[in-house]
């Protein structure tokens, strides 16, 4: 049972809050040089190197291949241990304080080019337009933070300065805890690339959103940013500004730390922020209708990316939860709907096609125990007609060995019987009311009473039968009894004539007589009795014995409801609740009908179907 619900949801004037709309597309190549291209053009001058460690880049690419050139090579390292990778015709002096990035300046002619790297293991570097990067190299290689140095061999000496004051330079974020200023005053409009920040101030750590993976990663301003660029791949670089300028720093920043960093102009930060990624417009609000066909990003969860579309079908199936639900189009259309999640529409239009279903029998119900009683009760019920059918069957048995047309009266009567107690057989107790089940008890009752009758009609046709048979038998008895005293009659009044004739003595002739006489008198006794015998057999029905098996109709006690009248319905019970059911392959038009609801209201159960 099965019907398509059609309708739809317009969310053109929806307002959006809080969202990122994509102002641009992303994939411009950032301004970057590779390594091996900035080698290429060192052949002569002197190179400056920076960095907290002596990684395999520094050791063998950068200091590798100048070491075959007429190259000198200042290098101010961090990290002690790794410097002595790179011991011998080097000035390598050491840094008391760690440093994030690196740099590398060639000096040639006066001349200073200076790059900027996120760290010491990138292979790609920034070029930096001004000199303040270089002046800020030249005041740490020469400052008091040295702990040692290295003069073209591994003997470690006594740091010496030959600056009597530091080198004058514009260096805004380089030096340690002006990056963190850098980042914390560009807070509404922040991404890092990487979110493993060990600033101490709990007001930046807030800021990261450290679940966000990968490319997706970005750090919030709860202050309501204007623009927001998503990191990209770009060589380990991160990136703050405000749309005007910006801070290209390293992967790494940290409060006591040098951070080798590099301001921005304007031109400069539109064209790097491109490489990182898509441009996002902070909007506090704005309609759907407006950002159709457009990407956007919620600014609570800004690493899911939303594609704002302008229509879409929807096919799906819904379950209804009630019966009255399902039969009306509104409740479905509302319900369904509660299921939606409409606060964050991502379509303009959508048309719904819902394919509805009635609600299905609970899973953990069971079979209701009323079906069970009634089961039982039915079968108490059954076998008391089978059992009343079986008796006129045995009486009708007994009379049949009559014979004629007693035998065919009595077989129709029987008929008759086990026809109307078919009836009551075939007749459902268990879903009929109790006044209609008190007529069919009652119509057992009467039946009972005519199969008793019928009984007590068939062993007077055989008691008389058998009391016949009786006295016909003593009849011929006696009947034989007298023809054979008529003979000695005959024979003895015979033998009298003959003493007589022949003037026997009297004394034989007394006795002669004697004899006759008893004959006489015999044969006269024995026609009395067979008189009387002929005569008791029109009498029978007077004197006659009835058997003491008599049929009684046996009482019945019902449950107090009835099952489910309508055909095919089944009742189930779960947590206290009851629930009626019709097959799922039933007509819609079921629904309504009057005897399922009368079951539903009387049983007090919700309507259900099953599978």
């Amino acid at each position: 049972m099965k019907k398509q619900v059609d309708f739809s949801r317009d969310y053109n004037n929806h307002t959006m809050k809080e969202v990122f709309v994509e102002a641009n597309e992303m994939g411009k190549k950032a301004p970057l040089v590779t390594l091996s291209e900035i080698l290429e053009g060192i052949t002569g001058g002197a190179v400056c190197i920076a960095a907290n460690s002596c990684t395999d880049l520094i050791a063998n690419d950068i200091c590798g291949t100048l070491n075959h050139r007429e190259v000198r090579q200042y290098v101010l390292l961090s990290d002690k241990k790794s410097s002595k990778r790179i011991l011998g015709e080097k000035y390598v002096r050491i840094l008391s304080i760690p440093q994030n990035g690196m740099i590398l300046a060639h000096i040639l002619n006066k001349k200073v080019k200076t790059w900027l790297f996120s760290n010491p293991d990138s292979s790609e570097g920034y070029e930096i337009k001004s000199n303040d990067i270089y002046k800020s190299f030249c005041n740490l290689f020469w400052s008091k933070k040295v702990l040692c140095e290295y003069r073209g061999d591994d003997v470690e000496r006594e740091p010496d300065s030959p600056l009597t004051q530091d080198i004058a330079v514009d260096d805004r974020c380089s030096m340690p805890g002006q990056a963190t200023d850098v980042v914390e005053r560009y807070q509404e409009d922040l991404f890092l690339q990487d979110v493993k920040s060990e600033l101490s101030t709990d007001r930046f750590a807030q800021l990261h959103i450290s679940d966000m993976p990968g490319s997706e990663r970005a750090c919030l301003s709860s202050t309501g940013a204007s623009d927001l660029f998503t990191p990209g791949s770009v060589s380990g670089f991160s990136l703050v500004g405000d749309g005007n300028v910006g801070y290209l720093l390293p992967t790494r920043v940290e409060d006591n730390a040098v951070n080798w960093s590099v301001p921005l102009t304007a031109k400069d930060y539109g064209v790097i922020s491109q490489s990182f990624g898509c441009s996002w417009k902070y909007i506090s609000d704005i309609k759907l209708e407006k950002t159709v066909g457009k990407t956007i990003r919620y600014a609570d969860a800004f690493s899911k990316k939303i594609d704002i579309g302008p229509t879409e079908t929807v096919t799906t199936d819904y379950r209804c939860k009630t019966i009255e639900e399902y039969q009306n189009k509104t409740m479905i259309e509302e319900s369904f709907m509660a299921t939606v999640d409409e606060s964050r529409p991502s379509v303009a239009h959508i048309d719904y096609k819902v394919t509805a279903t009635p609600p299905l029998v609970p899973s953990k119900s069971t079979r209701d125990p009323l079906h069970k009683t009634w089961e039982d009760k039915t079968k108490e019920w059954t076998t008391a007609l089978e059992g009343l059918k079986a008796e006129c069957g045995k009486y009708c048995d007994m009379v049949s060995g009559l014979g004629g047309s007693i035998a065919s009266s009595f077989g129709k009567k029987k008929d008759d019987l086990c026809s109307q107690i078919d009836v009551l057989i075939e007749s459902n107790i268990s879903i009929m009311s109790k006044a209609k089940r008190d007529l069919k008890v009652r119509d057992y009752a009467e039946l009972c009473e005519k199969c008793e009758s019928y009984r007590v009609d068939c062993d007077k046709e055989v008691q008389k039968d058998k009391f016949i048979k009786k006295q016909r038998a003593r009849i011929q008895s006696l009947e034989g009894d007298i023809a054979d005293l008529q003979k000695k009659v005959n024979a003895s009044e015979e033998q009298l004539d003959k003493l007589k004739s022949s003037e026997a003595k009297e004394k034989v002739i007394k006795k002669e007589t004697e004899k006759l006489e008893g004959l006489r008198n015999n044969l006269g006794n024995k026609q009395n009795e067979l008189k009387r015998e002929k005569e008791s057999i029109y009498k029978y029905e007077e004197n006659t014995l009835h058997s003491s098996n008599r049929i009684v109709a046996k009482t019945f006690s019902f449950p107090s409801e009835e099952l489910p009248v309508y055909n095919g319905a089944s009742l189930h019970s779960a947590d206290g609740m009851r629930y009626l059911s019709i097959p799922d392959s039933s007509e819609e038009s079921c629904l309504t009908d009057q005897t399922l609801l009368q079951d539903v209201q009387r049983l007090k159960a919700i309507l259900v179907v099953r599978e």
